[in-house]
């Protein structure tokens, strides 16, 4: 039998998943952010990481970019609901601010 132990872990905790999971405590404050947790996985990080790299494309190709806004905007506002993570919502508003500046070119 096959025995996968993924490796996930809480930002900025250590130690075992069983130790980890039972020392997490949600954020403090007020609000919708009260009591949330912020999961980090191997794949959130690809995902946030992929995200940043396409903001690079963006903001790199810029006017060259203009055919692919309205896919690529359907592709990322979905994520601004993203729950688990903080870092892929962070990641998604900065490539559709950026996104809105190459639209400008667009006209």
């Amino acid at each position: 039998m096959v025995n996968i132990n993924p490796e996930i872990g809480v930002a900025g905790q250590t130690g075992s998943l069983a130790d980890v999971l039972a020392e997490t405590k949600g954020t403090e404050g007020e609000g919708e952010e009260a009591g949330k947790i912020n999961v980090v996985t191997d794949e959130i990080e690809e995902k946030t990481t992929a995200i940043d790299m396409l903001s690079v494309f963006i903001e790199q190709t810029g006017m060259a970019f203009t055919p692919y806004i309205d896919g690529t905007t359907q592709i990322l506002l979905p994520m601004l609901d993203y729950s688990a993570n903080t870092d892929i919502r962070e990641s998604v508003v900065g490539a559709l601010a950026l996104l809105v500046k190459a639209a400008k070119y667009k006209d």
